[in-house]
């Protein structure tokens, strides 16, 4: 039988999940922004 949470377990879980998928989010805006800059310093004045 699957265990059930409880209502404060769920909302816990899902505002943990809310701030992980947050900084996920950030990490991956500034990794993307980095390769874009590094694209264009390092290939752009030769397209």
């Amino acid at each position: 039988m699957p265990r059930r949470l409880s209502v404060g377990g769920g909302c816990a879980s899902a505002l943990l999940d809310a701030a992980a998928f947050r900084v996920m989010y950030v990490v991956e805006a500034v990794v993307l922004g980095l390769a874009l800059s590094c694209f264009f310093c390092c290939c752009g004045c030769q397209i």
